[in-house]
């Protein structure tokens, strides 16, 4: 959470009110080739391309590829019979992707939330 400083200059301590809720986070996704997985929604939404750069198009870097929108994300932790769920909108800023001998494929990511969480029951 940000804060707000509302000191003056004849204050001898700092004071401060709460300002605006904020979070980032990351996670690491493990994916296994199968069609329909929430890994490739997630992708097909987060990562959007362009045509290539050659020669003949101005220097754009990038800049003809459609902006990512918001991804809806929801962490669930199973806990005996209860199941606990913290879901929230954000926008991916960060991919990092793996992959090694076999069909596990790993991709690491960093996200920004963006507005109240839509659940929370931890």
């Amino acid at each position: 959470m940000d804060t707000i400083d509302t000191s003056t200059l004849q204050d001898v301590d700092r004071t401060k009110l709460p300002g605006l809720r904020s979070f980032d986070g990351s996670a690491t996704v493990l994916y296994y080739s199968e069609s329909g997985s929430n890994f490739e929604m997630l992708t097909k939404e987060t990562i959007k391309t362009g045509p290539p750069l050659n020669q003949t198009t101005p220097k754009n870097f990038g800049a003809q590829a459609a902006g990512a929108g918001v991804v809806q994300m929801q962490l669930k932790v199973g806990q005996g019979t209860q199941q606990k769920t913290c879901g929230f909108s954000c926008y991916i800023t960060g991919w990092q992707m793996t992959c090694s001998t076999g069909e596990v494929f790993q991709a690491s990511m960093t996200f920004t939330g963006t507005g109240a969480p839509h659940a929370f029951d931890f």
